[in-house]
Formats: structure tokens, C-alpha cells, sequence
């Protein structure tokens, strides 16, 4: 998502690059027939597999092209680095083709640590939070095991 939204604001900065433009109409255009499989079918690899070819053909244009301009190179490289890992999805069932869910899951961890920096010393933070899954188990609401959360009882006990 962050690769896009970066051509994006680099093609529209710079209009008159055109390799960068072109670079960033063969992606969108790769992008958007997968996604509109996606949209169809769902996270099935059995029918996103047939992009795979389309994707790694992009991928070899792109780092078999000599540019001139400084930010379609500046793209040769990133696609370069990260091209294979980026279309994983298309080959195992379930995984987006975005980090969205990600992005949201750590989104209040990263508020919190904005909020907080300095403001507490390891130690302190430690004690709280053991004092907090302290209070959770003591009251059955939840404790945290290896894979999550596991969930006991909602209310208090002697609450009905």
C-alpha cells in the first residue's frame, strides 16, 4: 500500500517524467486486474495464480529497463528488493494483497508509544502490566497464552 501511494505523489509531483509514468501505468494496470480478481473470487490462490506470470514479467521489464530518471531508478530498485515478496499472495490462500490488517492491528501500540515516550520507565511499565493480567485473571475475564487471548468469564464473579 505504501508503494503505491508512493508513485502516486511522485507521479503526481513530477508530470513530466514519463518513465516514471509509464512504470506507474503497467503497475496500476497489473494491480487492478488482480484485484478485480480478488473482488470475484476472493484470496483463492487457484485463480490468482494466473497473474503470477503478469507479475514477474512487470518485475523483469522493470529491472531489465535502463532509465534515465532519477525516481524511476529510485522504483527499479524498490521493485528490485521487495518484487518477489510483494506478490506472495498470489501463490497461498488467505494472505491480502495489502497490509491493512497490520497496519490497524498496531496502529494503538504506535499511538501508545507516541503518548507515553519518556514519560515511563521500563520498570514501571512492567509492574503495571503484570498488575493489569493480574486483575484479568484474578476476575476471570481473560489471560494471555502463547497464541492470544483466551477468554474466561465477562463479569466479575458474584455478578449476575
Amino acid at each position: 500500500m505504501h508503494l503505491i501511494r508512493d508513485i502516486d505523489d511522485d507521479v503526481l509531483r513530477n508530470l513530466l517524467d514519463t518513465e516514471l509514468k509509464v512504470m506507474a501505468q503497467q503497475f496500476g494496470t497489473l494491480l487492478r486486474t488482480v484485484i478485480e480478481t480478488v473482488n470475484r473470487y476472493g484470496l483463492k490462490s487457484r485463480h490468482l495464480r494466473k497473474h503470477e506470470r503478469a507479475a514477474f514479467r512487470f518485475l523483469d521489464s522493470v529491472s531489465s529497463s535502463d532509465f534515465s530518471s532519477e525516481l524511476a531508478n529510485k522504483y527499479k530498485k524498490r521493485f528490485q528488493k521487495s518484487g518477489g515478496k510483494m506478490f506472495t499472495f498470489l501463490e497461498h490462500d488467505g494472505v491480502p494483497w495489502n497490509n491493512n490488517n497490520s497496519e490497524h492491528a498496531i496502529k494503538r501500540f504506535a499511538k501508545y508509544r507516541r503518548d507515553a515516550d519518556g514519560r515511563f520507565r521500563n520498570q514501571r511499565v512492567q509492574q503495571r502490566q503484570r498488575s493489569q493480567i493480574s486483575t484479568l485473571e484474578r476476575n476471570d475475564i481473560g489471560r494471555l497464552t502463547q497464541n492470544g487471548w483466551a477468554t474466561g468469564r465477562i463479569f466479575k464473579r458474584g455478578a449476575s
